[in-house]
């Protein structure tokens, strides 16, 4: 009866003797896996001859073979963007989402962009516009500039965002016994019909 042999984990025993034992020929044949490249999404595929942790055993009497376990013959290097064992997954650049001050996130291959709110710039939406380089505040009025904004401090007589209205002090018909108004910058000015007189012609 013959004895099993076990194939050591690293073998300094020639091939020749389990060659001899096995009474078999083995025979090499030359297969290059990535002649149709399984990669995906542009991955370039790399030959590779490799082996894992885990332990395979193979027996067949009067031989028992014990080998750590073969891995893929081939490695995929995967494109910016991508990641995975054949380069199949899109990474998501947008999580944890990088845009700043409320902006929108698009995942894009290899990348992402932003879509900023008004008031702010940049890859990130990480500056603030400083609209007051542009001169918004009509009138003569200070404009002051804020993260996502700016704000005018307009100058007596006007309104409005931009300072471009002015304000209508006749508007609430402040003269009295028929006078007609006359609106100033800042103030307003009654013209009194005869015998009247008076800031409102009340008198």
């Amino acid at each position: 009866m013959s004895t099993p042999v076990v194939w050591p984990h690293s073998s300094r025993v020639s091939k020749t003797f389990y060659i001899d034992r096995a009474g078999v020929q083995i025979d090499a044949v030359d297969h290059d896996p990535c002649t149709r490249n399984p990669c995906q999404n542009g991955g370039s595929c790399k030959r590779r001859l490799s082996v894992g942790p885990d332990m395979k055993t193979e027996e067949s009497v009067p031989v028992i073979l014990v080998s750590n376990h073969p891995l893929q013959p081939y490695a995929c290097s995967c494109r910016p963007g991508y990641a995975g064992a054949l380069c199949e997954t899109d990474i998501n650049e947008c999580q944890p989402s990088p845009c700043h001050n409320g902006g929108t996130c698009h995942n894009l291959v290899g990348g992402f962009s932003c879509t900023c709110p008004e008031g702010f710039t940049g890859m990130a939406c990480e500056r603030d516009v400083n609209e007051c380089l542009s001169n918004p505040c009509k009138n003569g009025a200070l404009c002051q500039n804020f993260p996502g904004g700016f704000n005018c401090l307009c100058k007596s007589g006007f309104a409005g965002k931009t300072c471009d209205s002015i304000i209508n002090h006749c508007e609430c018909n402040p003269c009295f016994n028929g006078g007609s108004c006359q609106n100033l910058v800042d103030e307003y000015c009654c013209h009194c019909p005869f015998g009247v007189f008076g800031k409102t012609l009340r008198t």
